[in-house]
């Protein structure tokens, strides 16, 4: 049996890295408990704020998600004609 301890028991450890209100960053926490996972080595979360350079990040692929929230209704209906979204 695996002991559990605090620093293994979450798949990315804490803290983490972060500059207030411009992104969060987490890495693999390669002393996870369960063999294999997490899969994902880095996730990083990017504050942005205005509506349009949300848009364009997503666009351009800087970023891959963003909350319907942050993005403006004609901008919603625009990217979902869009082939690539």
């Amino acid at each position: 049996m695996h002991h559990e301890t605090a620093e293994n028991l979450a798949p990315v450890p804490i803290p983490v890295h972060h500059e207030r209100g411009q992104y969060i960053v987490a890495t693999r926490n390669s002393d996870y408990w369960r063999e294999g996972q997490p899969y994902i080595e880095r996730i990083v979360w990017r504050i942005i704020t205005d509506k349009s350079a949300a848009t364009a990040a997503l666009e351009t692929g800087q970023v891959q998600l963003s909350a319907y929230s942050q993005l403006s209704l004609a901008d919603l209906d625009r990217l979902q004609r869009h082939p690539d979204f």
